[in-house]
């Protein structure tokens, strides 16, 4: 009985990252297709695409550390998907966790960000499906992390206080070492000069 248990338990996780998986790598897909309509594989336009997703990674950064002037700077998920996300009764079947995977690629990430960006830069179905792919099966080993110790933050506050700074101050260095070096890819100026 307690196998059985176990399983039961287990399932839900399984189809949330297979969903994620498998949706990451179809959505990932439809962005290269994208790509190849709006040409955006130059390398001014990815350097510029990188740069703004960039700063919103810095933006999200400062708001996880705590920094008062970027609180009010909210980045929503348009409201037509977040209200259908957010409506139970959109979920309630035994495929619920697989859908909420694959949807997990609408919210707004930095890292995610980069990751649609380059899928977008790549121009095409496969190699955009791939990014993404690849994108989730490196995160999967996190998420997984997380999701087995979120209830023992949720517990703590000081842990998840120290977390997220600590994580937040990691992405303010990730986001200007990048928007640094696609300045330079740019010819212009890198943020330490100015």
């Amino acid at each position: 009985i307690t196998d059985k248990t176990n399983k039961l338990k287990f399932q839900p996780h399984l189809l949330f990252h297979t969903g994620r998986l498998i949706g990451y790598f179809i959505f990932g897909g439809l962005l290269g297709l994208l790509g190849q309509v709006v040409s955006i594989g130059s390398g001014t336009s990815f350097a510029i695409v990188i740069i703004a997703v960039s700063v919103v990674m810095l933006v999200l950064a400062l708001q996880m550390i705590g920094v008062k002037q970027v609180q009010n700077l909210q980045l929503k998920t348009p409201k037509v998907i977040s209200k259908f996300i957010t409506n139970e009764s959109n979920f309630s079947g035994k495929y619920a966790p697989f859908i909420l995977g694959a949807l997990t690629f609408l919210l707004p990430c930095g890292f995610t960000l980069i990751a649609q960006a380059a899928a977008l830069a790549s121009s095409g179905f496969l190699k955009g499906g791939l990014i993404m792919l690849f994108f989730a099966i490196g995160t999967l080993p996190i998420l997984g992390g997380i999701s087995l110790t979120g209830v023992k933050f949720n517990t703590k506050p000081k842990l998840t206080s120290m977390f997220n700074k600590t994580t937040g101050i990691l992405i303010v260095v990730f986001s200007i070492y990048t928007i640094n070096s696609q300045l330079n890819v740019l010819g212009l100026k890198s943020l330490s000069d100015l």
